[in-house]
Order: C-alpha cells, then structure tokens, then sequence
C-alpha cells in the first residue's frame, strides 16, 4: 500500500489517509483524492504550469508508453526542450549537498524530472511533487523506463503537502519559489511573448504566498534537515546590463521597485508582477521568515538552471578569474569593471542551503566523500568544494576544486560521475595517470601531470582526486601574421614538453611500413569513402618514405590548448586529462592535435565561407606551423622532409581510432572530414 509504506497523510488536517482503489481517504476531515494516470493528487484544483501545451504533454506521455522510449518520444515532440531534462549535469550541485545515502529527498517543484532522475542514483528515495499532472506522468515513466523504482510522484501545491512533520532530509526549491504566489495557469512557450487574458485576483501578496510555502517545506523538513534553494539574484549582473526577467521578459523589473515592476508587467502583460526573487539579502530575510535557522550562500555562474561554477559566497572574490572565463559577455564585461569586493552581490544566480534548526551545517556531500576516503582527515574543517562544469555529458565527469580556507588556496583537484552507471572515463583516466606517472623517470615531467590520491566509489558515487597543479589556460585565438605572439610562445612551450615527454616515453622503433601495416583493416573509423581513398592515394605516392623509422612512444590522445594544456607559474607546462592517454602510438599524433587546434577552433567559430585550406592560407596559418614543424623535427630528430608524411599519417590515425562512448568522436576537429580533407591537399613542413 503506498499511504502505508511512504506514510502519507491528509494535506488539511494532517490526519491518516486510507488507500482505496484509485482514491486515498481521508477518516477525519472525509475529503478523498484521486489517483490520476497512477498520480495521488492531492491538489483542490486541476492547475497547469508547463513550457508545452496540455496537449502536447500528453502526445509526449502517449507516444514516451508506445514506444517505451521516453527520450525518441521527447525527440519528436519536444525537442527544443529536451537539454532541460535529458543531462545529469543540471543537478551538479547535489554533491554540495550536505546528506548521505541514507537520505530521503523531497523535489518540490519536481517538473520533467531535471534534478529527480540524476539525485535519485545517490539517495534512499525521492519524492517528486508538483501541480501539474502530465509532467509527472512523464517523469513517471521516464523513471519506470530508466530502472529506478525509489521514485515517487504525486500531485499537490507547496503550501499544502501530504507528508508528515519531519520526514525530509532535504528539500529541493530550485527555480520554484518564485512561482509559488502566480497562480495562474501558465503555458510558457505561448506567454514568453504575449499578454495573459485575466488578470487573477489574489488574497495575499506575493512575499507573504513565498513564505507561506516555505514554512510547509520546513515543517515536512526533519530537525537537522536542509532546504535546498535555487533563485536568480534580484541584482544579478544579467538583470542590471538589461537582460529580460527570466519569468516575465520584461527588461529591467527584476531590481526596480515592486509596486513600479508591477506597473510595468500589467501594462506589458496584462497581469500583476508576482515571480519575486531576491537579492542575497532578500534570500536571507525570506528564510529567516519562514523560521530557517542555519544558512550558507553560493553563488551560481552563469545560471543555476546549468551553472559552470558553484562557489561558496564568500569565496567568491578569490575566484575572479575563473568566474569570467565561465560567463558569457555580460558577466565577462561586468565583472571586470566590478571590484573583487563586491562581485558575490551581483551574482547571476544564487544559492541557499538553508538549515532547519540551529546549529552548524555538515559537509558537503563531496567533502564527506573525500574524508570516507582518508584524504582529508575526519576533524578537518573549512575545506569547500568549487564545481567547475567544463564539459556536459552524463559519461563525462564534474571537476572540483577542493579549497582550504586557511591556507588560502586549493588542496585538490576532484573529478566526480554524474552517472551512476557512467563511470568509465574516470576508470581510464585513473589507470592511465597511474601508468603514465610510472613510465616518467623524470621528476621535473612528473612534477608536470597530475597524481593520482584516491579514486574509487562511496556510497554509489565514484570520484578521482589528484594533486592540484596550479595553472591556467592559454589565451590563444584569432590566430593570424599580425595576432601569433602568444600562440608562438605556447606552441613552443607545448613543444618542449611534448619532446621531453616523448623522449621519456620511448618504446621502440617501428617502420612506416610496419606502421601501415598495423594500421590496414583499422580504418573502419573513416566512413567517408572518398576520403579514404584520397589517403590511401597519398600513402602510395608517397611510398619513398614506408622505409623510414618512427620512434613509437606515449600519446597524450587529446594535446590541446583548450583543455589540456596550461600554463603555469613561470610559464611552465601543466598538462591534464589522460583519459585517451596510450601507452605506445605515432609521435606526430599529439603534434597535430597541438598544431592544428587553434586554427581549427578560429575556424569554425567564423562563417566558412571558404574551406579550411583557404582559410589557412588567408591567415598565415601554413607558414606558422611549418615554422613550429621545424622546430620540432631540429628537436625530436625527425627528418624535415618527411615531416608532411608523418602528419598525415598522424591524421589517418586520429581517424582510424576507435574513441571510447564517453567522447564523441565528432568533437575531435581534425576528424572532421571537409577540413581532413583540406589538409591531405596542403604541404607542411616545408
């Protein structure tokens, strides 16, 4: 029965409900409630609140069961809305989230199941809960269709919950609050753009609505449980350079006076201004109301909805640098006019983890995991967590910066599965930084990669933590004769590493021949049969070089200046992310991601009205690298005449491997197969 095993009660009268068939009763107060589409509803009125159409929400559920597909059937319904369920990484903040396995969490506000799905791999059970029928449904059978059977959706508004007092270890508000006092219906896709007929009367203001729903969130909240809000910052920096109200559309009424925003949205819209957010100050008060004792403030970058970075308030003016290279140009010309001092008040969005009761608030959850694994010892206090999303995807991890209040800076780098089931890039990356720390003999190149501390899994969560190598990323773009000074200077930098650490990794020598050879029925990667064809006709022109040597030795797999290669203090190489690392391959191969990167990342951000060849030529990019090639072939040895047989035989092998599920092989730029093509018809190393 699911009254009795989830202890559900009446929402008025707080007394025990009966299940009978599709209904649950109430012996006290006699109301009944409805099981719709397997549903308890628990609401006094049928409400709607979607981006779609009724209609819409219900060809997605009936096609999600035909199919028994929920993500084809999104696809073809609702594609454009897909990416605000579809990725575990909108719930990345979980693992700041102070709970435990054991935890029984309450989504309010729950929608698609953006946050459900992705947090219901780590704790005891969630409960969804919303106003809307048909979303429920579909989060419903999305979860049935997915495996988890600790999901549980039900019909109710926020300020009347059919749960008990002190059943929650934490509650989830995220982008939800400030909806909690607009009572109209709201189809979003149709009134983004377009006045609402029927201005609805309502009893109480806004704030006081707010509240009210705050105050039931913190009754079913246990003790020492926790309240997890997500809002935009009522000054964020987006709203005050003239970005529209995410709930309204309107510019400006986010930060003007609420009688004056008011004005202004029934003139524009035809209803009264009622989605209230806050400013930090205004998250603190509203809490406060509402009887939460503890509070501890993020700031989200550059939205909560899919933040970049999560970083604890008053950290923020440590993290200047890494907040505007998140941001988009708004955040990046805003803050860096702001002063340090004052950056966490205009954060974009923020975040509130707020405590029940008094008393301190525990550790963060990744925090938790890390003293689990001994690598911070069990006492230790005033470590926090950074989040830092550089890449989405449910099989690519979330990176984390473990950061040491009283030293002043970071202690570790973490890398933490979104996935339960999705854990093999951080298994190779683990494995490959073991091997690779092994092979380097030399201390000054070890010192140059990461180690490896921990990796394994705790409580359902597998994380690796390695050594923080303090760094930053080249600023290499718009590559050109005139703009080459730093792309220069990195290049050559990378180069040294790149030759040291290919001296250190040597394995043998090995024939082009060989080489091919190896490489024949391989090219099952290349799916383009005119391409293969154009390389395997210049493999053969080129047949005078199949006798010369290559010295096989380790492959980065992804050297790159966008992600992988950094600079350090003193402009020392810092190289991370092994997880396409191999332990024996074609010295060239890391030299064309290294060479060919930065045009290609200029070229495809530009309108490819001519095609990449043309475009190399028009910048200078063919006498640029050719001046790095021989730099390279002086340094490895390599003959310099050969050097345009040796890169595109590194090309054939980027294309020719088999990359693993976690990465699209796509992403990788000189896979492409016009710009591959291209430069099979160019000569380097001339």
């Amino acid at each position: 029965m699911f009254s009795q095993n989830h202890k559900l009660v009446c929402p008025d009268c707080h007394s025990d409900i009966t299940e009978k068939e599709n209904a649950f009763s109430c012996a006290i107060c006699r109301k009944e409630y409805p099981v719709i589409d397997n549903i308890p509803d628990f609401r006094r009125n049928d409400e709607y609140w979607c981006n779609v159409s009724r209609d819409k929400m219900q060809l997605l559920n009936h096609k999600a069961r035909e199919m028994n597909d929920w993500q084809s059937a999104a696809k073809s319904v609702i594609p454009e809305y897909l990416e605000h369920f579809e990725s575990f990484d909108r719930a990345d903040a979980q693992f700041i989230w102070p709970i435990d396995a054991q935890a029984r969490v309450l989504d309010a506000g729950s929608m698609w199941g953006g946050l459900t799905i992705p947090v219901a791999q780590f704790v005891r059970q969630v409960f969804a809960v919303d106003k809307t029928v048909e979303t429920l449904s579909f989060l419903n059978i999305r979860a049935r269709q997915m495996g988890f059977d600790n999901i549980y959706p039900m019909a109710a508004t926020l300020d009347r919950l059919p749960f008990l007092d002190n059943y929650f270890d934490l509650v989830i508000l995220n982008g939800v609050l400030e909806w909690a006092a607009f009572r109209q219906d709201v189809i979003l896709e149709r009134q983004w753009n377009n006045r609402v007929s029927g201005n609805k009367k309502y009893p109480k203001n806004p704030f006081s609505m707010q509240v009210a729903v705050l105050k039931e969130l913190r009754r079913v909240t246990k003790p020492c449980g926790y309240l997890f809000l997500a809002i935009e910052n009522r000054i964020g920096c987006q709203y005050l350079m003239g970005y529209p109200d995410d709930h309204v559309n309107i510019r400006f009424v986010p930060f003007l006076p609420r009688f004056i925003a008011d004005l202004i949205t029934r003139l524009k819209k035809g209803h009264s201004y009622r989605t209230y957010i806050y400013s930090s100050m205004g998250c603190k008060n509203i809490l406060k109301k509402a009887g939460y004792a503890g509070l501890k403030m993020y700031g989200a970058f550059p939205h909560y909805i899919s933040p970049n970075r999560i970083v604890c308030f008053d950290l923020i003016a440590n993290f200047k640098k890494l907040i505007i290279s998140c941001g988009g140009k708004r955040v990046k010309i805003f803050f860096s006019i702001v002063p340090r001092s004052i950056m966490k008040f205009f954060s974009p969005s923020l975040i509130a983890i707020a405590k029940k009761d008094s008393g301190e608030i525990s550790d963060p959850r990744i925090i938790s995991l890390l003293k689990k694994a001994g690598v911070l010892k069990a006492g230790e206090a005033g470590i926090e967590p950074i989040l830092l999303k550089n890449r989405s995807g449910d099989g690519l991890p979330l990176n984390c910066l473990i950061y040491d209040r009283h030293a002043g800076k970071p202690l570790f780098f973490c890398k933490i599965s979104r996935s339960k089931g999705c854990a093999e890039a951080l298994d190779d990356e683990s494995k490959n930084l073991l091997t690779v720390n092994k092979l380097l003999t030399d201390i000054g190149l070890r010192n140059k990669i990461p180690s490896v501390l921990y990796y394994g899994s705790i409580d359902g969560i597998s994380f690796l933590v390695t050594n923080y190598l303090d760094c930053q990323a080249f600023k290499v773009r718009n590559v050109s004769r005139r703009n080459c000074n730093v792309f220069n200077q990195a290049v050559k930098l990378s180069l040294d590493f790149l030759i040291d650490f290919q001296r250190s990794t040597f394995t043998r020598e090995l024939s082009v021949r060989d080489y091919l050879a190896g490489l024949k029925g391989k090219d099952q990667g290349i799916e383009d049969d005119l391409l293969k064809r154009k390389m395997s006709q210049y493999f053969t022109r080129k047949a005078e070089f199949a006798g010369l040597k290559l010295k096989m030795c380790a492959i980065h797999g992804d050297f790159d200046f966008y992600s992988n290669i950094m600079r350090g203090e003193y402009n020392q190489i810092r190289v991370v992310d092994f997880e396409h690392f191999e332990q024996e391959g074609l010295p060239t191969f890391d030299l064309a991601t290294l060479i060919f990167h930065p045009f290609l990342m200029d070229y495809k951000s530009r309108t490819r009205d001519i095609g990449f060849g043309g475009y190399l030529k028009k910048v200078g990019g063919v006498d640029l690298i050719n001046r790095h090639l021989v730099d390279y072939c002086s340094k490895s040895g390599i003959e310099t005449g050969a050097m345009d047989y040796f890169l595109k035989l590194a090309l054939f092998a980027h294309n020719a491997k088999v990359y693993p599920s976690y990465r699209d092989k796509a992403s990788y730029l000189v896979c492409d197969r016009p710009v591959l093509s291209d430069l099979f018809d160019i000569d380097f190393g001339k």
